[in-house]
């Protein structure tokens, strides 16, 4: 099978749908997808993190449910794939973030917000966020010139985001958060 435009189709490394009353279509793709990667699109021409046979993460709720050769893939978006796992140790890709959780808050810490990037400014509330260490950053989003725009955040930096932002992701170094630079609402200082 020759993969077409700038898709990678992936081998799901297990079914994570839930059962449960709700029913979604295959189309919608599978929550919290990881896989490993079987085809590289035809159209995909720059050096990429991650290579055939590679370990990766796909964001929740992406992709199309395949069958090949009687087995169930996943056909993705290069996009989609939002980090690798190497080794035990996980690398976000793009403009995920890797967060850690931090066990306490500091009541007495100065919020600097940072700019809204969804209009929403009523989507949370302060007593809902949770406070995280960023422990790694992806390469970031490429600017009409192709050059990557610096995160506003920096590894080692405290930040608030929604404990139900992004998604859980289990590595030998304990459980991280891996969220967009648009989940987090704000740095502490």
């Amino acid at each position: 099978m020759k993969i077409l435009g700038k898709r990678i189709l992936i081998e799901p490394l297990k079914d994570q749908r839930k059962s449960g009353s709700i029913f979604l279509p295959d189309s919608v793709g599978q929550e919290n997808a990881e896989g490993k990667v079987l085809a590289i699109g035809s159209e995909i021409r720059e050096a990429l993190p991650y290579t055939k046979g590679s370990d990766v993460f796909i964001a929740m709720y992406s992709g199309m449910k395949v069958v090949v050769l009687g087995k169930d893939r996943l056909l993705v978006n290069q996009d989609d794939i939002c980090g690798v796992m190497a080794n035990g140790a996980f690398h976000p890709i793009g403009n995920n973030i890797l967060l850690k959780p931090v066990d306490s808050v500091v009541q007495n810490d100065i919020l600097i917000r940072l700019p809204d990037v969804s209009g929403d400014s009523s989507r949370y509330h302060g007593d809902d966020l949770r406070q995280f260490t960023v422990h790694l950053l992806g390469n970031g989003n490429r600017n009409k010139k192709g050059e990557y725009r610096p995160f506003a955040v920096g590894v080692g930096d405290k930040v608030l985001a929604h404990p139900f932002a992004g998604r859980d992701v289990d590595t030998i170094k304990g459980t991280f958060k891996l969220v967009k630079q648009s989940d987090i609402q704000a740095m502490t200082i």
